[in-house]
């Protein structure tokens, strides 16, 4: 599979608003018309990641030590594992591609789901 970077993606441009570098400038043409119709996305992108980094620490200092970060397949900006310069090198991110978390996480596939 090759990464056709004429094409915008929307995860690409989700990187672009908090300052990621993962992304190109059909992602960054896209992000701007998107910020000119809804200003206020950039602005919600850093407080989800904001968010994110609070999430993370207080579950560090509740004792969890593994994550699993459901997320877009690429390093987008402030992810699950750089959110904590203080975590303890034992705590461990398993990231998952988008493509896989939204086969694997359907109501058939929950115990105890009545779908």
């Amino acid at each position: 599979m090759s990464l056709d970077t004429t094409q915008p993606s929307a995860a690409r441009a989700y990187d672009y608003f908090p300052g990621g570098h993962s992304n190109f400038a059909a992602d960054r043409e896209f992000a701007e018309q998107v910020k000119a119709i809804a200003p206020s996305v950039p602005n919600m992108t850093r407080l989800n990641r904001n968010f994110l980094r609070r999430v993370v620490q207080h579950c560090l200092d509740q004792g969890v030590r593994q994550f699993l970060d459901l997320g877009s397949g690429i390093p987008t900006a402030g992810n699950t594992r750089t959110r904590s310069p203080r975590a303890p090198t034992r705590a461990r991110p398993t990231p998952t591609p988008a493509s896989r978390s939204t086969r694997a996480i359907t109501p058939r596939s929950c115990p105890g789901s009545r779908a």
